[in-house]
């Protein structure tokens, strides 16, 4: 399965990696959820060169800038899942919470 992190979530941007040893050095698919809803699949493929060393290769990150208008008043809830190029299953890279 695949490997990673959602690393921040903030009304404006989520960042993170995704890696999966089956795709190598290719970038993989990762899936953003925000309170409950499915906002879009989006390539893992920034460059983050202090992945080289565990990966072995560094196109990886994600940064998605999101719309304010996506997150409500009280609690939010930020979901990231990476998609398995071999098989499509999701493997949940984290979760935040978080109030406005």
């Amino acid at each position: 399965p695949p490997v990673g992190r959602l690393e921040s979530a903030r009304f404006t941007q989520i960042t993170g990696w995704a890696f999966s040893r089956q795709a190598g050095a290719s970038p993989i698919s990762v899936r953003l959820e925000i309170n409950g809803i499915t906002i879009g699949t989006y390539l893992a493929k920034a460059r983050r060169p202090a992945l080289r060393p565990a990966l072995g290769s560094v196109n990886h990150g994600f940064s998605i800038a999101v719309n304010r208008r996506m997150f409500h008043r009280g609690l939010n809830e930020v979901r990231v899942e990476a998609i398995d190029p071999a098989t499509g299953a999701a493997t949940l890279l984290g979760v935040r919470t978080f109030r406005w």
